[in-house]
């Protein structure tokens, strides 16, 4: 399915519950090996290097979150559907929300 613009509300009906979104997107990193928001491998081994990357890919509505999830699945990447699809200002590196020390964010 393509995807809509971000100011437009996508036609596709399913559960669109918080935990529900957060375990559709998990599940699309941990069954490719595309650009995953989870990975931590460019940092150095704890404790000197504890960081996290955060990014994000911000929309109006859940029916739009869920449609993207949808198209990570197919392999569609990060990069692209953030540029695309988020309204944050963020959206322009990539969602990137950059790397934050224990107790920040």
């Amino acid at each position: 399915p393509s995807l809509p613009p971000s100011s437009s509300s996508p036609t596709r009906s399913s559960s669109t519950s918080l935990p529900g979104l957060l375990n559709d997107l998990i599940s699309a990193f941990t069954t490719s090996s595309s650009s995953s928001p989870f990975a931590n491998a460019e940092f150095s081994a704890p404790p000197s290097g504890v960081k996290a990357t955060a990014r994000h890919i911000l929309v109006k509505s859940k029916p739009l979150a869920r449609l993207i999830i949808e198209h990570l699945k197919e392999g569609q990447t990060w990069d692209t559907l953030a540029r695309e699809h988020s309204t944050c200002p963020s959206s322009t590196s990539s969602g990137s929300l950059g790397s934050f020390p224990p107790g920040r964010m």
